[in-house]
């Protein structure tokens, strides 16, 4: 089955550069900010395009065309040509997995190992991933296609808001102090204003105790 061309939305007639020759001059990769926001449009594209049964069936870079630069660079997949039938037979999970190599390619600059039959490792992309581009990655090229995870599913994944900062605790204002008629304040809850006698009665007290210790000395002594 051939789809017309004004009627796949996961092509687009607007010029740009291939792809390809982007990850020709940065042959160690665009970035894992720059892939991801790449690849998020051509996903968009896809999973568009399978909600309306259709497939693409030749996702790669020479037919990813891009432009602009920056939070304005834009991909889109252009129209494939040649026979398309065993890609489409294979469905939707054709267009996933090539994604995923398409994704791999422009996080190292170098397509997935052949494994055939087994399992993506994100350790052999060789560097540290965030868990969401990881999970994209494993989901898109597990070797099993009814395994594989949808464009909208990939989608959710990489477009993922980011976890929040941890809040910090609010701090409670100390509490008022309470004041006398007049607006003078009270002393805090514990303490005791000293007194101007306060040093009187200490005085007598003291001399009182002196005098005592006076009078019982003898009596101990005989």
């Amino acid at each position: 089955m051939t789809v017309p061309r004004d009627r796949n939305p996961a092509s687009s007639p607007t010029g740009g550069e291939p792809l390809a020759a982007v990850l020709r001059r940065e042959p160690d990769g665009l970035g894992s900010a720059r892939a991801t926001h790449l690849v998020v449009q051509v996903l968009a594209a896809l999973a568009r395009a399978h909600a309306q049964g259709l497939v693409h069936g030749d996702v790669r870079s020479a037919n990813v065309l891009v432009s602009g630069a920056g939070r304005n660079e834009v991909a889109r997949l252009r129209e494939p040509g040649g026979d398309r039938d065993a890609a489409r037979a294979a469905g939707p999970a054709a267009d996933v997995w090539a994604t995923g190599v398409l994704f791999h390619e422009m996080l190292s600059g170098r397509r997935p190992p052949a494994r055939p039959g087994r399992e993506f490792t994100p350790s052999q992309l060789g560097a540290a991933l965030p868990l969401s581009i990881a999970a994209a990655l494993t989901g898109a090229l597990h070797p099993d296609p009814a395994r594989r995870l949808g464009c909208a599913e990939l989608l959710g994944l990489l477009q993922a808001e980011p976890a929040p900062a941890e809040e910090a605790i609010p701090v409670a204002p100390p509490p008022a102090r309470a004041t006398r008629p007049g607006g003078k304040p009270l002393p805090p809850v514990g303490f005791v204003k000293p007194q101007p006698w306060d040093s009187e009665v200490s005085t007598l007290i003291a001399l009182f105790l002196l005098a005592g210790a006076a009078i019982l000395a003898p009596a101990c002594l005989g």
